[in-house]
């Protein structure tokens, strides 16, 4: 299906996804710092990119840390229920379970927000609350096919 096929394409790449991205890790941050407090949450990306499979700690080392990833997208509606995630987060998140979550921020159009916690996305998935999408390329070389 076509339709399907542009719905679910990469998108928006380059600096506007970039903005999106930055956008949403900034309103995750307020987001978190609103219920625990801005000293027990780390925007880990907030100078700049770092690579972690993770863009927020929220907690403190006696406590123990809760480690987010957060899922920003750019929608005329609270609707959008699509994320990517990298098969390295996804390892992270298996690794940390409990203590991983991630935050998928819904950016409005009337400069409102929307933030869901998906704590555990790894169980989420197993007891079928989330689900896991696979995209093939489009021409598959033929010698990976066996």
């Amino acid at each position: 299906d076509t339709g399907l096929r542009n719905q679910l394409s990469w998108g928006n790449a380059g600096a506007q996804a970039a903005l999106t991205g930055k956008l949403g890790e900034f309103v995750a941050f307020k987001y978190f710092a609103t219920r625990v407090g801005e000293r027990s949450v780390k925007w880990v990306n907030e100078a700049s990119e770092t690579g972690l499979p993770y863009d927020l700690l929220v907690g403190n080392e006696e406590n123990g840390w809760e480690y987010v990833e957060v899922k920003a997208t750019k929608s005329r509606s609270a609707t959008r229920d699509l994320a990517f995630i990298s098969v390295r987060e996804w390892q992270f998140a298996f690794e940390k379970g409990e203590s991983f979550s991630i935050a998928h921020v819904i950016l409005l159009d009337d400069n409102t927000a929307r933030v869901t916690t998906y704590k555990n996305p790894v169980k989420l998935c197993q007891l079928g609350k989330l689900r896991l999408a696979v995209f093939m390329p489009r021409q598959p070389e033929l010698s990976n096919l066996y």
